[in-house]
């Protein structure tokens, strides 16, 4: 019985909450984490919700371990301090904003949590009540990389560049631990990998031995690459281990202790011709929030693939109507000249400059009819 201790202190001083049994209503919360510390910051009280936050499958396993080794290393100075404070009898709150967690099996957790100190059976001990901020945190990646994406868009011309500069932003960026993309073989339609950027060492070792394919006639062929590809949608799994038809890959993925996945098409002319694939160590990545930015992503590349396409286009025909011999004039709607090659400029004898802007009539030579007109300009 936590005996309502201070950390409703203020609020017990009114009254206000004198006949609510505290522990009951913490241990039956599915969203608020709560644990309690002693020395070194070895955890003597939790709820499931804290021990599932930080990995473990059940309270049991999570009292009687230090929950500092959980901590990144750059904030374990600042609250190994508070833990001394705390322990010597000084109350004071504190409260942390975007916390990281190292999970135990691997993968981050981002958690807001509110610290206070108490007296525990009757020794000084630090109580932390904290909530998962995960999503919000990985949503708050995903718009800043989504940003600089478009970005990429707006400046790249290259097909490849994109591609791989794509990859590289939802890695640094958005901190996904691995993305890679794949091109589909329209005749076989196996998924040759052309890049992958990860943060996990052991990807190296088996990227050669896989084998990836969206032909759901194939036993490792009815996953997310599949689905992407047929449906021309975002495919995931929130676990990668709950489903039957990623049998083949579960191998993979508890090597590399993934435990979410998905596929995003990008599409060029109507057809998807690359897939996105992205994995996290985190159970429960894609939320619904995430898989509409993902769609998102999906509507920017593909466009910027077809976009890419035209724009090489117009510079060829461009570079071509530019050094052809033949007159080439191109004017608006209203019949104002916008664009004229350096032949017109050599056979008017008219400067570009004196061109363009102006009405094709300053080449009207008089020796040409009024209906010879009309029919040029109904032409």
């Amino acid at each position: 019985m936590l005996n309502y201790i201070e950390l409703v202190e203020w609020e017990n001083r009114r009254g206000a909450l004198q006949d609510i049994n505290i522990k009951e209503l913490l241990e039956s919360s599915n969203t608020i984490g709560v644990y309690i510390y002693e020395k070194d910051g070895k955890v003597v009280y939790a709820n499931n919700t804290a021990a599932k936050i930080f990995g473990y499958d059940d309270k049991k396993d999570f009292i009687g371990k230090t929950f500092l080794v959980h901590i990144k290393d750059k904030q374990v100075d600042a609250i190994k301090a508070a833990i001394k404070r705390r322990l010597k009898g000084e109350v004071f709150p504190a409260e942390y904003f975007y916390v990281t967690l190292k999970i135990k099996g691997g993968g981050y957790r981002f958690v807001e949590a509110f610290a206070y100190t108490i007296k525990y059976k009757e020794k000084f001990a630090g109580l932390v009540i904290f909530v998962d901020r995960t999503k919000e945190k990985s949503l708050e990646k995903l718009y800043r990389g989504l940003s600089e994406i478009n970005q990429l868009i707006i400046k790249t011309n290259s097909e490849d560049e994109l591609i791989k500069r794509a990859c590289d932003v939802l890695v640094n960026k958005v901190d996904y631990p691995l993305v890679g993309v794949g091109r589909i073989d329209k005749n076989n339609l196996d998924v040759k990998i052309i890049y992958v950027k990860y943060k996990l060492k052991e990807v190296e070792t088996i990227l050669d031995s896989l084998s990836l394919t969206v032909d759901r006639n194939k036993s490792c062929g009815k996953g997310t690459l599949s689905e992407a590809f047929i449906d021309k949608r975002v495919a995931y799994r929130d676990d990668v281990f709950e489903d039957p038809n990623l049998e083949c890959w579960h191998g993979y993925y508890k090597k590399l202790n993934l435990r979410s996945v998905c596929s995003i098409p990008a599409i060029k002319n109507g057809e998807v011709k690359y897939i996105f694939f992205i994995a996290d160590t985190l159970k429960g990545s894609f939320s619904q929030e995430n898989i509409e930015l993902l769609e998102e992503f999906k509507e920017d590349i593909s466009y910027a693939l077809d976009n890419i396409e035209l724009e090489k286009k117009a510079k060829i025909l461009e570079r071509a109507i530019s050094v052809s011999h033949d007159w080439a004039l191109i004017t608006d709607s209203k019949g104002i000249i916008s664009y004229a090659n350096k032949t017109v400029e050599n056979i008017s004898g008219y400067k570009l400059k004196e061109i363009i802007g102006k009405r094709p009539s300053i080449f009207k030579s008089g020796y040409h009819s009024e209906r010879f007109y009309e029919e040029l300009w109904g032409t």
